[in-house]
């Protein structure tokens, strides 16, 4: 039921992403984003144990953040992908060691995959 119901979520959002015709300027921004988080997700379950901390912490305050990550539909990606935000820090950091956060990141992984296809 978790994996179904993470799967329609990110189906959701990924509809809100691409809402409108698929050309044009906000369109590529939004498949480079997608693009972008995918790469992320990768790098993420593919990492060694001593660069996770490192790859697993996006800071806000970057521009490459605020270009795919400053809407909110983007941001609610990242949150379906186990991603939470710490405002005090001014991050979002995914928690490699949770269960769930790695059922979220994956699910949202495979969806992603699956729409590029």
């Amino acid at each position: 039921a978790e994996f179904r119901n993470i799967f329609a979520g990110a189906t959701e959002l990924l509809a809100d992403a691409l809402a409108g015709p698929p050309a044009g300027e906000a369109y590529f921004a939004a498949v480079s984003s997608l693009k972008r988080l995918a790469e992320i997700i990768d790098r993420i379950f593919f990492a060694k144990a001593d660069e996770l901390e490192r790859v697993t912490a996006l800071r806000e305050a970057s521009e490459a953040f605020r270009k795919d990550f400053g809407s909110e539909t983007m941001r609610g990606f990242l949150r379906a992908a186990g991603f939470e935000h710490q405002a005090a820090a001014g991050t979002w950091g995914f928690p490699h060691r949770d269960e769930l956060a790695r059922l979220r990141g994956l699910t949202v992984r495979l969806c992603l995959h699956k729409a590029a296809e």
